[in-house]
């Protein structure tokens, strides 16, 4: 709804109110609404803001899913670790211990005395998932300020940009816990007393209480919040070379990610933030410098990824700093190796590309070579970046698999033009 114009310093007004009523027959009942605000105080400049809410009901997996077991090996921290067990005695040794103290008190917290279960360390176990009538329904609040500009002052060239900040909080989370996350966030959270421990039984042997259960099935969480700045610039104009006019154009995309936080509130309220953890970059650019004449097109791109920083929780007791499990070895100590063989945070990472395109009449030509440099994915621990990992290489965080890769596709179009 325009408010007004046509004066000075304010071209334009205008103003967008909407609301909705949900009714749904499992997650009940909910307003939601949505506020927008566009200001030009010039016909070149906009400056508009955003804030709404939203509803999501859980959907038929998440009320339905039909229940199911099956088993899994899992990792237990209340088990003694094999340095700490004396070879020959078989008594257990304390100063040989590396598991820091809150993960012995949520052993006990949890009917696991740490100091006398022996064995292996990962084992077997039942696991079960499936639907849950009794999730809440999630919700959420949005907000963006930002601007966009597009320059007046010459026909020389066309200049253009825009940048927006923005904020999403989302509450009760819809989530599944994989059996890896609750063991973890219910032994090693430092607030000692995480809610996922409730979907853990132990068996009631007081000198063997192994984990005989777990149950992965949905569950709210309380809060997400995600924070970002986005900002974009286009520049354009043509140049005339051996008399042909050719237009140069480049696209920037850039972003900056402030904040990715995840909220679990019990008795304290327990934070986890997963800026420039693995998949959650603080930073992603994208170039795309370009020349079209007649009918083709050459442009050449890069694609910059932010540096990614393994998490305390995944690190190796004798690898670079001793907060985590081992895995085959004792330890400079013990007159042996690191644990860790490879060390999973990365910096920076650029991707190049380069393409050839032409389209005519009745066909059209494409050709090019991607990852120029033959930029190499990170190589990482399996088990240590949170992210699903395939042959040392992390998955879905963005980086190229394929290496160097040359390219060509033809199409021609029968009967008559594109």
């Amino acid at each position: 709804m325009p408010l007004i114009g046509n004066l000075n310093f304010v071209d334009e007004l205008t103003i967008n109110l909407s609301a909705r009523h949900s009714d749904d027959e499992f997650a009940g009942r909910a307003w939601t609404w949505s506020g927008k605000l566009a200001y030009r105080p010039v016909s070149s400049l906009l400056i508009r803001a955003t804030k709404g809410t939203s509803f999501r009901g859980p959907n038929l997996r998440n009320l339905f899913l039909k229940a199911q077991t099956g088993f899994l090996n899992v990792f237990d921290p209340c088990v003694i670790p094999n340095q700490a067990i004396d070879p020959i005695t078989g008594e257990y040794i304390e100063d040989n211990d590396t598991r820091d103290e809150h993960i012995l008190e949520n052993c006990r917290n949890n009917g696991a005395d740490p100091h006398v279960m022996t064995g292996f360390s990962v084992y077997n176990v039942e696991v079960a998932q499936g639907g849950s009538l009794d999730l809440n329904p999630e919700t959420s609040t949005s907000e963006t300020w930002g601007f966009s500009f597009e320059q007046p002052f010459t026909n020389a060239f066309n200049l253009s940009m825009g940048a927006n900040v923005y904020k999403i909080l989302v509450d009760d989370t819809i989530i599944e816990p994989s059996a890896g996350f609750i063991i973890a966030d219910c032994y090693y959270t430092l607030a000692l007393n995480s809610p996922f421990c409730q979907r853990i039984t132990r068996s009631t042997e007081a000198d063997n209480p192994i984990i005989t259960y777990i149950h992965q099935g949905f569950i709210n969480r309380d809060n997400e919040t995600v924070r970002g700045i986005d900002f974009n610039l286009r520049f354009s104009d043509t140049y005339t070379i051996l008399d042909r006019p050719i237009l140069f154009s480049a696209d920037y995309i850039g972003h900056k990610l402030l904040e990715r936080s995840s909220i679990t509130i019990t008795e304290i309220e327990n934070r986890r933030e997963r800026v420039s953890e693995w998949g959650y970059h603080r930073y992603r650019h994208r170039l795309v410098v370009a020349a079209d004449f007649n009918d083709m097109r050459i442009a050449l791109s890069t694609q910059v990824l932010g540096r990614q920083d393994q998490h305390d929780f995944f690190e190796d007791p004798w690898g670079s700093v001793p907060t985590f499990n081992a895995w085959t070895c004792l330890g400079p100590d013990e007159d042996d190796v690191l644990c860790r063989a490879i060390d999973s945070s990365r910096g920076f990472y650029y991707n190049h590309a380069l393409s050839f395109s032409m389209r005519r009449q009745s066909f059209q030509f494409s050709a090019g070579i991607r990852n120029i440099t033959d930029a190499e994915p990170p190589f990482v621990a399996d088990g240590e970046t949170g992210v699903p990992v395939w042959s040392n290489t992390p998955l879905g965080a963005g980086y190229d698999l394929m290496g160097r890769a040359l390219y060509a596709s033809f199409s021609y179009r029968l009967g008559g033009g594109l």
